[in-house]
């Protein structure tokens, strides 16, 4: 299957001798527009992105459950902080 898209090349904002591609112009961004250019890709007939969309939402999910976790132990810090008992000694 043949798919057209339009990109936008732009120069480089940190590199005068490169050149970057993106999906929309990114002028407003600091980057000089060179100019439009539509590629057309070849994508194959049986192109099925399912197990990497599945693949990469474990992976949000793992990620998220650690950052979870994370939030979790500094709250029961906080209240560890808290509820913590202090000794003082009187003569």
């Amino acid at each position: 299957m043949k798919v057209s898209h339009e990109t936008y090349v732009h120069l480089n904002k940190y590199d005068d001798k490169k050149y970057v591609v993106f999906d929309f112009d990114a002028s407003d961004s600091g980057y000089v527009l060179v100019n439009k250019q539509v590629v057309t890709l070849d994508i194959p007939d049986d192109f099925d992105p399912t197990a990497t969309k599945i693949d990469m939402l474990q992976k949000e999910i793992q990620f998220a459950e650690k950052e979870f976790s994370k939030r979790v132990t500094k709250l029961k810090e906080e209240i560890g902080k808290l509820t913590a008992l202090t000794f003082e000694v009187t003569t």
